[in-house]
């Protein structure tokens, strides 16, 4: 045998020999483990000490209807127009509430005409409201929207609980005259079907020399997170009433629950 082939066999006996007395073949080394592996081992092991307090925690505040988010809840004449059966062609946008009105001896009664500014009290930090008509002039149906919000819902409910008192039920049957409207023989009753504790319903009934016409408005006013919100529906006929409790279940849909 040639020198190199007794080389090679040297090489294979030398590297034979270090397999059979224990010693690990070469390779790469694992760093021993630093400080991001020992603080990641850490987090598994239970805490040591008393629990930490829980009393600092900031709760979390409730889901709010925001000032300029506000008019995307009313609803938009092609939506409401098949809500209450009518095309509805022409609309108005206000940015206020209504200015109120002086009913007299009957003051306690005046939200029934529709909530005006009185309704929604000075704490409210936006509002926004419609007026839809299927004519012009001479309109056979009127749908109004109102919504005002708050700087949260228990500001809200207050200004809920005094527009609609559990007295506003005494209303029931009152028949007033609107001092908007300019014929004197015109006057309205009232008549009041429910007021909860977030909702009320209503409506008020035409009149032409203490006779009742076949012209009715009727309303529902809700309040639920920080907004304060009401849904009226005037029209010939029946079902003026189901027309504005369904508008303002729509209504409500967009609004968090808190």
């Amino acid at each position: 045998m040639g020198a190199l082939g007794l080389a090679a066999m040297a090489l294979l006996g030398c590297s034979h020999s270090a397999d059979s007395a224990g010693e690990p073949a070469q390779a790469v080394r694992l760093p021993a483990p630093g400080d991001t592996t020992k603080a990641e081992t850490a987090e598994a092991v239970a805490p040591t000490g008393e629990p930490a307090a829980r009393s600092s925690m900031t709760p979390v505040p409730p889901p709010l209807v925001l000032p300029d988010r506000l008019r995307t809840l009313l609803l938009p004449p092609d939506v409401s127009g098949p809500i209450v059966g009518s095309p509805l062609g022409f609309e108005k946008r206000y940015d206020q509430p209504a200015p109120p009105v002086d009913l007299t001896e009957h003051a306690e009664c005046a939200v029934l005409l529709g909530p005006a500014m009185p309704a929604f009290g000075f704490e409210w930090t936006a509002y926004k409201g419609a007026q839809q008509r299927d004519r012009e002039e001479n309109a056979d149906t009127v749908v109004g929207q109102g919504a005002g919000s708050y700087p949260d819902p228990e500001k809200a409910r207050g200004a809920f609980a005094a527009a609609f008192p559990a007295e506003l039920r005494k209303c029931d049957g009152v028949v007033v005259h609107n001092p908007r409207d300019t014929a004197a023989d015109l006057t309205w009753q009232f008549r009041v079907t429910a007021v909860e504790g977030t909702r009320a319903q209503w409506s008020r009934v035409q009149h032409i020399d203490g006779k009742p016409v076949d012209w009715s408005c009727a309303y529902e006013a809700d309040v639920k997170s920080n907004v304060l919100l009401y849904t009226s529906v005037c029209r010939r006929g029946a079902g003026a009433a189901e027309a504005a409790a369904r508008l303002a279940e729509r209504l409500m849909v967009w609004i968090p629950i808190p």
